[in-house]
């Protein structure tokens, strides 16, 4: 069973672990060279040697999927309970340049795990070691702020600082999930800075939709919306962007989830999901998130037959007596998003640049 189980890691997170278990230069060595020694540690017959001088290389971070997107979003592995456990030795890291970093937990299928740093519309994945991963049992979507350290061949996350805003210090690990948090009737209205959108009373926990001719006047209505909005957490979606639409999200204040219209489907899923785990991860900590989806047809193109990323996103919303997740998104009339039509508690229509409530 155990060599199963090896034979399902790819090359470099086989790698990680073999160093973990104590197996000595582990990128000079093949798969099978690898499975063989760790199979030999795990029995007895050798004995683990670990080096004090470096990591190594960690995954590299451009080649991954996200757990099953389209099967379910209630993941799991918040712990490492279902990947082979070792007892392994603090990792001691070759010095590098140090920096502090804020990003997203992305969980790996081999039960490793990567902080994504958003530049703009670019990431760049750090590896977060499994020492990290199982003491504060991550989930995908947390928001978390560390120190960091990079060298010739290597990202890393060193030190945690903040989770989901809460300061490494104060953490506890034992907190809620999104499934088990129980929706009451939405009652507290949002409050904006703007009177006009103050007159439209739309309430934290609500589904919002807004319709409009005019893709760009539709950008800056909810680009609006969500900049004068005051809310704990503000995420920006938005799978379908090009080069002359990124003018309308200058001076967008909020977490930005985006993608390239170019982008392949595998990068836009791994986007939203981070976004909806993002989200879960904010009401969970009691916090009120307000998502904008700029748009749904975007989201519903991703996968065309079943639609199951965009049901799931625009299922999100939710009340709770202690956070709230607030869904704004741009609809369209198409005739496949029908279903969704029933989920929405407030229409706007955006007419002469202004939100109108129908």
């Amino acid at each position: 069973m155990l060599e199963k189980q090896l034979n399902e890691l790819n090359i470099y997170a086989l790698r990680e672990l073999a160093r973990s278990t104590g197996v000595v230069s582990p990128t000079s060595k093949k798969k099978d060279e690898l499975i063989n020694e760790i199979i030999a540690i795990k029995t007895g017959k050798q004995q683990p040697q670990f080096a004090k001088v470096r990591q190594g290389r960690p995954p590299k971070g451009g080649n991954y999927n996200f757990q099953n997107i389209d099967k379910d979003y209630e993941y799991p592995r918040s712990t490492l309970t279902n990947i082979l456990k070792l007892n392994q030795e603090t990792a001691v890291y070759e010095s590098g340049e140090s920096s502090t970093i804020s990003g997203y937990v992305e969980l790996l299928e081999n039960g490793s795990a990567l902080l994504w740093v958003n530049k703009e519309t670019s990431h760049i994945a750090y590896f977060i070691p499994n020492s990290i991963l199982a003491s504060y049992k991550l989930k995908m979507g947390d928001f978390i702020i560390a120190s960091a350290e990079t060298t010739v061949d290597q990202k890393v996350v060193k030190e945690l600082l903040t989770i989901n805003g809460c300061p490494i210090t104060k953490f506890n690990n034992k907190r809620k999930n999104y499934s088990d948090i129980e929706h009451v009737l939405p009652a507290k209205c949002i409050n904006f800075t703007n009177n006009n959108l103050d007159s439209l009373n739309i309430k934290f926990g609500e589904s919002v939709y807004l319709y409009g001719n005019n893709n760009n006047a539709n950008t800056m209505a909810i680009v609006e919306l969500l900049n004068n909005a005051k809310a704990d957490d503000k995420l920006y979606i938005n799978i379908s962007l090009a080069d002359k639409n990124k003018i309308f999200l200058k001076g967008l204040k909020a977490e930005k989830f985006i993608a390239n219209l170019t982008d392949d489907v595998e990068k836009i899923k791994r986007v939203l999901c981070l976004a909806i785990e993002r989200a879960k991860r904010s009401l969970e900590a009691g916090r009120n998130v307000i998502v904008a989806v700029d748009d749904v047809l975007s989201v519903a193109s991703v996968d065309t037959s079943e639609m199951t990323v965009a049901k799931t996103l625009m299922s999100l919303t939710k009340c709770s007596k202690s956070g709230s997740v607030t869904l704004v998104s741009i609809m369209s009339n198409a005739s496949n998003l029908s279903l969704l039509e029933k989920l929405a508690d407030v229409r706007l229509k955006v007419e002469d640049n202004k939100l109108i409530k129908l």
